[in-house]
């Protein structure tokens, strides 16, 4: 094994690695997505006469990663979503509807980050 291939697993089982590349992923229904916003992208469909549709690209523990979520969560959602804010989206579960077409159900929870110390009142320059 080479040096840089036993470095490389050595800090890997160490958990000293970073993942630079952004990983796509699907969520799962129940099981929630937390992390911070980085941005969304606009993809342009490969489908004849249906609308793009945009990814959402989030830093989380594991690295950062990307979902495509729901036309109606880019429409309703999507468009409120402020980079560098916490989130944390849960897929709640699917309606059927007519045609054979689904209904993507998300909870979307804006994660207040406590203030650091130094900001806020009671923290400014001057006060004793």
């Amino acid at each position: 094994m080479s040096y840089y291939e036993e470095l490389a697993e050595r800090m890997e089982k160490e958990g000293k690695v970073e993942r630079l590349s952004v990983q796509m992923a699907k969520l799962e229904i129940g099981k929630p997505l937390i992390g911070r916003f980085l941005g969304r992208e606009e993809v342009k469909s490969t489908k004849r006469n249906m609308p793009n549709w945009y990814r959402y690209t989030f830093d989380t523990t594991e690295g950062p990663k990307s979902f495509p979520l729901s036309g109606n969560f880019d429409r309703t959602t999507g468009e409120k979503l402020e980079i560098g804010k916490v989130y944390k989206i849960t897929l709640k579960g699917k309606v059927d509807l007519s045609g054979g077409r689904t209904f993507k159900v998300f909870d979307t929870l804006a994660i207040q980050e406590p203030e650091e110390e130094g900001e806020g009142e009671g923290h400014g320059e001057g006060e004793e």
